[in-house]
C-alpha cells in the first residue's frame, strides 16, 4: 500500500510505479486525506478489490 504526499506523485514517481509488475493504481477520488485516514480508506480498497478476485 502506497500513500502519496499531499501533492501527487511526480510524474517520474507515477512513470516508475508504472513500470513495477506488482503495482495495481487505485485511487481514492480527488479528496486530500490525513496519512492515517487515507491508510484506512487504502485498506478498505484492497480489500474489497481482493474479495472481488
Amino acid at each position: 500500500l502506497l500513500v502519496g504526499p499531499e501533492g501527487g506523485f511526480s510524474s517520474s514517481e507515477r512513470n516508475w510505479l508504472k513500470s513495477c509488475i506488482n503495482v495495481t493504481p487505485v485511487g481514492l477520488g480527488n479528496f486530500i486525506l490525513r496519512a492515517d485516514t487515507a491508510v484506512c480508506a487504502g485498506l478498505s480498497r484492497f480489500f474489497e478489490y481482493y474479495e472481488q478476485s
